[in-house]
């Protein structure tokens, strides 16, 4: 995150990674696969943020608090956008519990192997299975961060985005969104 002008940007959706079926689950889980292209780029981190992901105020207020932490602390999954409660003297602190929300979030490259398998791995059981099968995205991460519990992960001590209300590209559409109304 040293130059986050100069880093690539990486579609979400390469062709090896396209939803087998039209299941919610398993489209949201393939949707965050950019850890692939990343991964052969060499890049060091990637920042996976939703397209309906918004930044707050204290983003900018504390951006250089936060590119210091990110650089002085050892992290593999870094949170930025959710609604925990936290209460630490640093902008980033450890976390361990189940995180519902990754529309802003960043990855580090040391577990793009493990997290790759992991998902390939997931998407090819069967729903239900008790070590996890296909499933949206975040439950994905912190099923995966439950069974790597060496996965250091790190939230904001404030959120630094939210998710705007927008139409979900993975949910079931309500009757009213079919409705041709400008």
């Amino acid at each position: 995150f040293t130059n986050p002008a100069a880093a690539p940007r990486v579609k979400p959706r390469t062709s090896a990674f396209r939803p087998r079926k039209s299941s919610a689950p398993r489209s949201a889980s393939t949707r965050f696969l950019p850890t692939t292209p990343a991964k052969a780029q060499n890049l060091d981190q990637i920042l996976l943020l939703e397209d309906d992901a918004t930044f707050t105020k204290n983003l900018v207020r504390y951006q250089t608090q936060l590119l210091h932490e990110l650089q002085i602390i050892p992290w593999d999954f870094a949170y930025f956008g959710h609604h925990l409660a936290t209460d630490t003297d640093f902008l980033l602190q450890s976390y361990n519990q189940p995180i519902v929300q990754a529309h802003f979030l960043a990855i580090h490259s040391r577990i793009f192997d493990r997290l790759i398998g992991f998902l390939e791995t997931i998407l090819d059981r069967p729903a239900g299975h008790p070590e996890g099968g296909p499933m949206h995205v975040d439950g994905a991460y912190s099923t995966f961060r439950k069974q790597n519990p060496d996965i250091n992960t790190v939230v904001s001590s404030i959120p630094l985005g939210f998710q705007r209300s927008s139409r979900s590209s993975i949910a079931n559409q309500s009757w009213f969104d079919a409705l041709p109304v400008t």
